[in-house]
């Protein structure tokens, strides 16, 4: 009884001894492998944040169908506008995007609008989407608009265009924009924004003219 005993207690030994090993292994190579991951993150961000995020181009473009009308107004008066917008959807988010974009002319058969120099100047701007028969379309002018639609705009920039361009505002969105305004001639304005994963920037033009100037050409 005494040997058996003895060569249990040794086997007993044996076994737990090469358990201790193979459990110390298991960590080291858990340890290795996750230092290994690490590694590879540490490469991949610092790539990232060299060369930026890789942008492939959607040669399908933006869907058309899916487009909004983007309104710009003075004084209530609708201004012929160009919009360039663009998505970008995340296959490997902060690694790798598709991008789809597009542009479009709105209302570019109306007369370049012109306002008389000395009165008050509100602008307002809102994106709408389009819908025929409960389908939705490819927007195409302000007549078409049937459904506002929220947005996040980031910039609004009116700009004095001349031989000497100047930017007179670049901020949030604001209304009354009388104060700018301080002599006749050309403005430009600009609005930056976004909705889901759509950026845009939409942008138009309008005329101030002294009213003496307007009787002349009458």
């Amino acid at each position: 009884m005494e040997k058996r005993e003895i060569k249990y207690k040794e086997d007993y030994d044996k076994v737990s001894y090469d358990s201790m090993i193979t459990s110390h292994e298991l960590r080291e190579q858990k340890i290795i492998k996750i230092l290994k991951i690490i590694f590879v993150v540490a490469i991949i961000l610092i790539i990232r944040g060299i060369a930026g995020p890789l942008v492939i181009n959607n040669p399908f473009g933006y869907p058309s169908s899916v487009n909004r009308f983007y309104e710009i107004k003075i004084n209530d008066k609708v201004l012929a506008s160009y919009s360039l917008y663009n998505i970008k959807f995340p296959i490997i988010p902060l690694f790798i995007y598709v991008k789809s974009s597009n542009d479009d002319m709105f209302d570019e058969d109306l007369d370049e609008e012109e306002l008389f120099f000395g009165d008050n100047y509100y602008m307002d701007f809102n994106t709408y989407e389009c819908y025929y028969q409960r389908r939705r379309v490819r927007c195409r002018s302000h007549k078409d608009k049937t459904k506002e639609m929220k947005y996040k705009l980031k910039y609004v920039t009116l700009e004095k265009i001349g031989d000497e361009s100047k930017i007179l505002y670049k901020g949030k969105m604001i209304h009354n924009i009388t104060k700018y305004i301080d002599e006749p001639g050309t403005y430009w304005l600009m609005f930056e924004g976004s909705f889901g994963l759509t950026n845009f920037s939409v942008e138009a033009q309008f005329n101030i003219v002294k009213q003496m100037d307007m009787e002349n050409d009458i």
